[in-house]
């Protein structure tokens, strides 16, 4: 996440965008599109890991939950998990989703990317 609110792709993969930044309705100015991610990662001591859902507004945050919960959802969030991994789920990784949104609720979830994170051990 940047300080602009956006989600800012530093290993963009062909046809994924570089930003991504939510949309407003002109008119209103109600929010109409909203993103993202899902980030599991070692916790501080690298001994546990965390799950930490995270969008650009709230109504985004609301929509990781809903698609970790959905059993629709986490059934495709596995496939995608295990091509990114090559055959197994990476163990850390993001999830960006996208997320359409209609009078402060989630209507539709799409599972943009997912990107495996590589931790190199610690030194000693």
């Amino acid at each position: 996440f940047t300080d602009q609110v956006t989600v800012l792709n530093l290993n963009p993969l062909p046809r994924e965008e570089a930003e991504y930044r939510a949309s407003f309705d002109p008119q209103s100015g109600k929010l109409i599109e909203d993103y993202a991610l899902i980030t599991v990662t070692p916790n501080i001591s690298s001994r546990n890991v965390v799950m930490v859902l995270s969008g650009l507004h709230s109504e985004g945050t609301a929509a990781a939950a809903e698609y970790l919960t959905g059993k629709q959802y986490v059934s495709e969030l596995n496939q995608r998990l295990i091509q990114a991994g090559g055959g197994s789920p990476p163990k850390h990784y993001q999830a960006l989703l996208k997320v359409a949104v209609e009078n402060g609720i989630s209507t539709f979830i799409k599972l943009i990317t997912i990107h495996q994170l590589d931790y190199a051990p610690k030194s000693k």
